[in-house]
């Protein structure tokens, strides 16, 4: 990734040292000496977390970033945007101020962009530069080609987010659309999701379900840190929702199936997690956390994005036999969101309608295979009403009101299945389509196969697209890995499904990752059906460079870096009458981490606590001893760094 020297503006620097760096620079932020990958790379200090964009409009985008600081104080963090990777053309500055309430995140929305338009960005603060970011403006009215990445489910330790590695190397993309599980909320340990023991370098910190603010933030660090995310994040503008394990596995409204006794308030949990969301996505920030919006890109597509989860749902009935779950006023988007869905739908001028919903719309029959799974019918199909499935109708009304308003052409892209599908959607009455479903493979997150053994994946695989239950569903892969590209134009609509190995360990030299097409499906104008293609759509060509990245790893010393550390967070959680700080650290080699607390006249308060920390990224949980209420400050140091924060104590 690339530098730029402390206030010295990056128009400066040459052309030709641009193309040097990037034909010949990694697409990582993870540094490799030697065989082996540090935890992270000191190079990108303060910026540790890399670069973002998101929510692009015609004449804005957000732009984001991460301060790590040795210091618990206000930062001010400079900003430019340009048209060219050189900065010669800068059409905005700025400065803006964060610290602990955000989590030392930094969020811009650039105003005054103009249309379908790349541009670069990077930040400066504490006498450094960020590397540069790319975004890209979406259209303003007239346009004929759109591609879209998309994704949803992404678990830490079940693999490497290669898929997120590809999408980085593409330079067509209008945008990245993630559907939600951008994280996992649940503990580490063999025990745990996606736990292996050949993977003791992807193992989830906090080791404790997410629960409060500090194991929030802390899980998102963890997933910030990974090279392949923060690759894709730095070269193309998110859009993004949340699904349920950004708060808790099944959640609604008013709980979740994995918020459970003894584990405190949900409002409390919910709020935090919204607001965690808001800090480390780059999603315009709105008053009260609401996520479903729409997104116009010209006269070609309006993306209009749901909540499913957590603005109205109500809680889930598992059971198919349940006369309450056809109940007329069951719903999974709540009164105000519903309204607000058909009026986006009917009041959209333009030809397509992309709608991205956390879960499966269409109808999705499996109790068939019953026998194969080694259990009874009604039990398998209630496994799977977390899905509109569940809230049928609340569908049967979207259906018909699209059915009864002539509205075509509308695109339901869908995540948390882990797999990949491609459906129509029918009105059984008028026995006439009304629009089609894309349902996205999992980043990583655990397949069919995985979680019921080959055998089984296998049996579905040969059989979901192709028996008399599911005559809506075309297309079906529930064993592989992935993203999708949506390929918009006017006359149609295309998805690519493309598959990586989690498995397959990132040669951050060569990122020579193996990538598999599967199937591609389209719609055409009008047309609501879905036809199979005979090939993955074209990619766009003459599209802007993609923002440069850092140095070879070879070129590194290894012994340079091997006492290197940082401290990334510090948190104060107060629980039961104890107050405990939770400290996140990353190093390359284990080392002594000792915490120091003073008050405010610089008299220490306690004798210094001293602990051994393993390498790789890690988080330590001290008890503080009881002290006289006022305020204190905290030194958390190592060797190479050291963090000093103020807390509380009452």
């Amino acid at each position: 990734m690339k530098h730029l020297k402390p206030d010295n503006p990056p128009m400066r620097l040459s052309h030709l040292i641009l193309v040097f760096m990037a034909c010949f620079f990694t697409t990582n932020a993870q540094l490799v000496v030697g065989n082996e990958v540090l935890p992270f790379d000191p190079a990108l200090k303060p910026f540790y977390h890399g670069v973002a964009s998101g929510d692009p409009l015609a004449d804005r985008v957000i732009i984001w970033t991460r301060v790590t600081t040795a210091e618990d104080t206000n930062v001010n963090v400079k900003w430019k945007i340009a048209t060219d990777l050189q900065f010669k053309n800068i059409v905005k500055t700025g400065t803006v101020i964060t610290n602990s309430d955000k989590d030392y995140t930094v969020k811009v929305d650039v105003t005054g962009l103009n249309p379908k338009t790349t541009y670069y960005y990077y930040f400066s603060a504490l006498d450094k530069n960020s590397i540069i970011g790319r975004t890209r403006t979406s259209p303003a009215s007239k346009a004929n080609y759109l591609r879209f990445g998309v994704v949803a489910a992404a678990n830490y330790q079940s693999g490497y987010f290669n898929a997120y590695s590809q999408l980085a190397k593409r330079k067509d993309l209008d945008a990245v659309i993630h559907l939600g599980d951008y994280i996992n909320e649940y503990g580490a340990g063999k025990e745990s999701e996606g736990y292996s023991k050949e993977r003791v370098d992807r193992i989830n910190i906090p080791n404790t379900e997410l629960l409060d603010i500090a194991d929030y933030r802390t899980r998102y660090s963890l997933y910030r840190l990974d090279p392949d995310l923060q690759a894709v994040h730095q070269q193309h503008p998110f859009i993004a929702i949340w699904d349920d394990h950004e708060s808790a596995y099944q959640a609604y409204k008013d709980g979740a199936t994995n918020h459970n006794k003894g584990e405190g308030s949900w409002e409390t949990r919910k709020a935090v997690s919204k607001k965690v969301f808001f800090e480390w996505m780059p999603i315009r920030d709105t008053k009260k956390y609401q996520i479903y919006r729409t997104l116009n890109y010209g006269n070609l597509a309006d993306i209009i994005l749901l909540d499913t989860r957590l603005e109205g749902r109500q809680q889930q009935i598992f059971d198919v036999n349940s006369k309450k779950l056809a109940s007329a006023d069951r719903t999974i988007l709540g009164t105000d969101q519903k309204a607000w869905l058909k009026n986006e739908l009917q009041s959209s001028t333009a030809k397509w309608k992309i709608v991205g919903s956390q879960v499966l719309f269409s109808k999705f029959n499996i109790g068939w295979a019953a026998n194969q799974l080694n259990t009874n019918a009604d039990a398998l199909e209630s496994a799977f009403l977390d899905h509109w499935d569940g809230y049928p109708a609340e569908r049967n009304e979207l259906i018909d009101f699209l059915a009864d308003n002539n509205i075509n052409n509308t695109v339901l892209l869908s995540g948390d299945m882990h797999a990949s599908l491609g459906l129509e959607v029918k009105h059984e009455a008028q026995q006439k389509n009304i629009g089609v479903e894309f349902a996205v493979p999992s980043i990583s997150s655990a397949n069919f196969n995985e979680l019921e053994g080959n055998a089984t994946a296998n049996y579905l695989d040969a059989n979901l697209a192709s028996n008399n239950e599911n005559p809506e569903l075309k297309f079906s892969d529930v064993q592989q890995h992935g993203y999708m590209i949506l390929n918009v134009k006017s006359n149609s609509v295309q998805a690519d499904w493309l598959y990586t190995d989690i498995t397959e360990k990132p040669d951050y030299r060569k990122k020579n990752i193996t990538e598999t097409h599967g199937e591609s499906w389209y719609t055409s104008f009008n047309d609501n059906t879905l036809k199979k293609a005979a090939s993955a759509s074209n990619t766009k060509p003459n599209q802007p460079a993609l923002a440069p990245s850092k140095s070879p790893a070879f070129e590194r010393n290894k012994q340079f870096y091997k006492n290197l550390s940082e401290v990334m967070s510090v948190h104060q959680n107060n629980i039961n009458g104890d107050s405990k700080l939770v400290v996140q650290h990353v190093a390359y080699q284990s080392q002594q981490l000792i915490f120091d607390i003073y008050d405010q006249n610089g008299k220490s308060a306690m004798d210094s606590i001293q602990k051994e920390i393993a390498s790789g990224v890690q988080l330590t949980e001290i008890t503080l001893p009881k002290l006289k209420k006022g305020s204190y400050f905290i030194r958390v140091s190592t060797d190479d760094a050291q963090h000093i924060q103020k807390v509380q104590i009452d």
